[in-house]
């Protein structure tokens, strides 16, 4: 992984840093702060991301099938890296980018602006919902077999307000704080998955492969259920405009051209250590257990790692304890890690849209942080589908705003002419394709 990263590194304009001493010039990016801040935003963007991809598609992968999983994902991954890539150099290449809104509004007038910023804060909230949602469920589930408790804490409103309380006071904190988090919690999480796949390969069952029965109709709508997950499972999105904004801060004497370049560094990186980590867990548990045990997590909200004690009774008692409890702490670093990366970039969505407070930007993040987390507490109460929520709401908003509007720009601006290629043509298809795409699944 190391060697590939820094053939990647190589590959890149040499002229995105500047050789000076490393704390000579505070706005200057040096060689070894570029690879060290090329690899924090990876790791921002990995934790970002890893919440769905991790929790929800090993779940939709044993409804459609591990074959077909994994087929799909050699289709969307690249098409995610591309979109990805494109977003970024949409939002460098404005001159108004203080916020995502700001920026698609200079190329594409104000009430493309004004629908673009509803859309997004909607898409953000939704995530949060489905996330907060499968935050509580999952760790609910993990206390009551744990025997903390006797009392049942799923859908217990006290534990719900107590979590999401939690979740507010640290998000108080400053977004270099969160981002800082969110780094450091993704680096353990990466070693958890790790032990986690080799310690599944006692149950790999190669009967698992084959045991889903394949027609033309199964295919075709499990494909439509599927897509919008697998694209959702490596889509750093909502840290995007927060880590543009970070770059452009921090280094001040960096050109435009080279801020975009040291993004797509990390956006490189990022897609590289998603979709390596995310095809291997998907792989180690959808050959692992059975159809019936990821039908269960599907229905009752919980990710795969939470049916893992039903999944495999004969084993060794310390071994499975071992396991559950990885499987767990898993869950619950991912769920975290990505919940703080989307509400890092609704907070980015809404704080510049209250100027009729006429407050520090602080106290404008911390009256929409409790907001938006009163608002959650009394959603989550309800124990949404996190699927369907994802399926119907979140992923189409993704696709129109992320796929579909970006596209739009690149073909309509003249200076970023440079960007109109095939794989950018093929964003935007995918895009169309996913706005409708769980809605068909659904009803075919």
């Amino acid at each position: 992984m190391n060697a590939g990263i820094s053939k990647i590194e190589n590959a890149c304009d040499e002229n995105v840093y500047v050789e000076t001493p490393e704390h000579s010039h505070p706005g200057v990016m040096t060689k070894a702060t570029y690879r060290r801040e090329t690899n924090k935003l990876a790791l921002t963007f990995f934790g970002t991301a890893i919440g769905a991809g991790l929790l929800y598609l090993p779940v939709q992968a044993g409804a459609a099938g591990l074959l077909l999983s994994l087929l799909g994902m050699i289709v969307m991954y690249p098409i995610t890296y591309y979109c990805q890539k494109y977003f970024v150099s949409m939002m460098t290449n404005a001159e108004n980018n203080s916020s995502i809104a700001d920026a698609v509004g200079e190329f594409l007038g104000d009430k493309i602006k004004n629908f673009f910023n509803i859309v997004w804060i909607l898409m953000l909230l939704a995530g949060l919902i489905s996330y907060g949602t499968g935050l509580v469920a999952n760790l609910a589930e993990f206390i009551g077999k744990a025997g903390i408790t006797n009392i049942q804490l799923d859908g217990n409103v006290y534990f719900i307000v107590a979590i999401i309380g939690t979740l507010t006071v640290l998000a108080l904190f400053s977004d270099k704080f969160i981002i800082n988090l969110i780094q450091r919690a993704t680096i353990g999480l990466i070693i958890v998955i790790a032990i986690i796949c080799l310690l599944f390969i006692p149950f790999w069952n190669i009967n698992n492969l084959f045991a889903y029965h394949y027609t033309l109709h199964s295919v075709i709508k499990s494909s439509f259920l599927m897509a919008p997950i697998l694209l959702f499972a490596v889509i750093y999105y909502c840290a995007m405009p927060s880590c543009v904004s970070y770059v452009k801060k921090e280094y001040k004497l960096l050109p435009m051209k080279q801020v975009e370049k040291v993004l797509h560094t990390a956006t490189i990186k990022g897609s590289l250590l998603l979709s390596f980590f995310t095809a291997l867990f998907v792989f180690s548990l959808g050959i692992s257990l059975s159809p019936e045990s990821l039908s269960y997590a599907l229905h009752h909200n919980l990710s795969a790692l939470a049916v893992i004690s039903q999944s495999f009774p004969g084993t060794s008692a310390i071994y499975l304890k071992i396991l559950i409890f990885l499987g767990y702490a898993m869950t619950i670093i991912a769920l975290v890690t990505t919940y703080y990366g989307v509400q890092l970039g609704l907070i980015e969505g809404l704080v510049f849209r209250l100027k009729f407070i006429h407050a520090s930007y602080k106290v404008k993040k911390n009256i929409v942080i409790i907001t938006v987390n009163l608002i959650y507490v009394i959603v989550i109460i309800f124990n949404f589908s996190v699927l369907k929520i994802l399926g119907l709401i979140v992923i189409p908003s993704i696709a129109l705003l992320v796929f579909v509007i970006p596209t739009i720009i690149i073909f309509k601006t003249p200076k970023l002419k440079k960007y109109r290629k095939a794989s950018c043509v093929i964003v935007g298809i995918a895009g169309l394709f996913n706005i409708f795409s769980y809605m068909l699944g659904l009803i075919f």
